[in-house]
């Protein structure tokens, strides 16, 4: 069989019919696979399958052909680019898995660069086309890669693919940067950790930005409702402003969230004045929008920065807040002198 798709071949002209030959070569590409009993359970009714063995240097070869045929052909639709792309980064992929390969450095280094420019040229094709169906299940698979690897310790690599999953959603969201707050807010913290900090600083900033140009908006309907409609208010669960107060709430958390990311990475990076202010709004925010909300993490934090700064007062008082409000919402929720407030001459605490 493979014998007669080689005699089908060349009875093409040179240079004419790429579309087809991109195909011919994606199906010998494919014999590989089929004689693989790794992935497929012998079937009587098709042994010819296993009689053809098809080693998987010969595969990238045929694969390779196929991609180059396909690029030719300028008739190619965005479908047909991205399942080729596809099938060659997973004949590099699948070539790391042979033993040859994972016992010579040198030829994992090129099969895993071969990848890398794979996925490359894949995201270019995904982004040219900007009416292709499908862009939002590309950069799904994307942000499932990029927590993949962020769980397996590999930041850049996170870094590398929630960057392409943004990109796409670029295509697909426009100017609405809403739809992307989860995203960048992720890929903030990978740059942090990937010490990659002017990045994750920018990021940062325009995502506070966004939060509060919302939060000032929002903040001045729910004051004119609460001018306009009834004292009770609040107990009108058929009104639209307990909706909208939960929904200023959520954003409120979710500024602070940004805020103390910010923080932290001031803080990492030993600029503490900084990371002070963003840590102490980060608190407030918080306290206002959730008061029952346990600020144990970011009362430690700020008495961490405020050591460091060489201000020990200002420490001792935030570890003590700390203390208390751990107290207050764990271990004796109903005890009054967990919740009681410093008095002057000093507390129970010291």
């Amino acid at each position: 069989m493979l014998l007669r798709a080689r005699a089908i071949m060349k009875t093409f002209p040179a240079g004419t019919y790429p579309g087809d030959r991109a195909d011919m070569f994606e199906h010998l590409a494919a014999f590989y696979v089929y004689g693989d009993d790794r992935h497929i359970e012998y079937s009587p009714t098709e042994q010819w399958r296993y009689e053809i063995k098809v080693d998987y240097r010969q595969r990238i070869a045929w694969q390779e052909q196929a991609l180059t045929w396909r690029l030719k052909d300028k008739k190619a639709s965005t479908e047909a680019l991205v399942y080729t792309l596809n099938r060659m980064r997973d004949a590099y992929s699948d070539a790391l898995e042979e033993r040859d390969v994972e016992c010579d450095s040198a030829r994992k280094a090129y099969y895993l660069a071969k990848v890398d420019a794979t996925e490359r040229q894949w995201l270019s094709v995904i982004l040219r086309d900007k009416t292709w169906d499908n862009r939002e299940h590309v950069a799904s698979f994307l942000q499932q890669k990029a927590d993949i690897a962020y769980n397996a310790g590999h930041i850049s690599e996170a870094i590398n693919a929630l960057s392409q999953a943004l990109k796409i959603e670029q295509t697909l969201y426009g100017a609405e940067f809403g739809e992307m707050t989860v995203d960048s807010n992720n890929l903030a913290g990978f740059y942090a950790q990937g010490h990659h900090y002017k990045e994750a600083k920018d990021l940062y900033l325009k995502l506070i930005a966004y939060y509060q140009s919302r939060l000032t908006s929002m903040a001045t309907v729910i004051s004119r409702l609460r001018f306009y409609l009834p004292e009770n208010i609040d107990l009108d669960s058929t009104s639209l402003y307990l909706p909208l107060l939960a929904e200023y709430k959520r954003r409120q958390s979710d500024v602070s969230m940004v805020l103390y990311g910010i923080s932290l990475l001031y803080q990492s990076n030993q600029e503490l004045e900084q990371a002070k202010d963003f840590a102490e709004r980060a608190f407030t925010l918080d306290a206002v929008a959730y008061p029952a909300k346990m600020q144990y993490e970011r009362l430690q934090q700020l008495a961490n920065i405020a050591e460091g700064l060489g201000d020990n007062v200002l420490a001792r008082r935030y570890r003590q807040m700390s203390f208390r409000h751990r107290m207050a919402h764990s271990i004796y929720p109903g005890d009054p002198q967990y919740n009681d407030v410093a008095k002057p001459g000093g507390d129970r605490c010291g």
